[in-house]
């Protein structure tokens, strides 16, 4: 399927929001992800980003950190015109809410994996779905803080790994043992959902199998995305 570029809008100093409109009908869930492909010097370059957007929207978006020296994936998707056509992929994941409105949801983002929790938290806010919700999400200064109002209905919990000396939040390393802290009851029926680069992913997966079954968590790893 085409899609068409409609506007880009940036998040923080390095994070930016490309909006696009399907070709077609665009149906996925909050949480999944989808393929573009891209035509960059005579070669066909095909990548997998969450969608960033509700799944209420007329147009989607995917939100990419842009840091440099950035990829010629990045430099073409940063250089499209309003109009111009990109190919998308089908939608697949299995990062989405569970049907049991009941159970504690703890999401566990690192860096750029705050995107699928961006579609999470905007569809539940525009449904007003109540869900018991704890975001944790790791960043590396203040400046990677996302200020999103969809965020802030649920408990938000930035974890700044390299602040500032007057920072008055929460810094240190995001790990099980802070995640635990914060929210001391977690039972069995809680579910974890991690997010963000593959070995922050693979980290706290393996922590988190320590001492809970394996049925108690979801990941989605972002590969090519080393640095939260």
């Amino acid at each position: 399927m085409k899609a068409f570029f409609d506007h880009s809008e940036k998040l923080n100093h390095n994070t930016t929001t490309f909006w696009f409109k399907s070709e077609g009908a665009l149906e996925f869930i909050a949480g999944q992800f989808l393929s573009l492909n891209l035509k960059v010097d005579g070669k066909i370059l095909s990548h997998d980003f969450t969608i960033s957007s509700s799944p209420n929207s007329q147009l989607f978006s995917i939100t990419l950190k842009m840091v440099q020296p950035l990829s010629k994936f990045k430099k073409f998707i940063l250089n499209l015109k309003k109009g111009s056509s990109v190919n998308i992929g089908p939608v697949l994941g299995d990062f989405v809410i569970p049907i049991d409105e009941k159970r504690k949801l703890l999401y566990i983002a690192g860096g750029i994996g705050i995107t699928p929790i961006l579609s999470i938290t905007k569809f539940l806010t525009e449904e007003n779905l109540k869900r018991d919700i704890v975001i944790f999400h790791a960043i590396s200064s203040e400046k990677d803080l996302i200020d999103s109002a969809s965020l802030k209905k649920f408990k938000y919990v930035p974890v700044v790994s390299k602040p500032r000396a007057n920072y008055l939040g929460l810094s240190g390393h995001l790990n099980l043992a802070l995640v635990s802290k914060l929210e001391p009851k977690i039972d069995k029926n809680a579910l974890f959902y991690v997010s963000g680069p593959e070995t922050f992913v693979m980290d706290l997966i393996d922590q988190i199998n320590q001492v809970y079954p394996d049925n108690q968590s979801v990941m989605d790893y972002f590969p090519g995305y080393i640095n939260i």
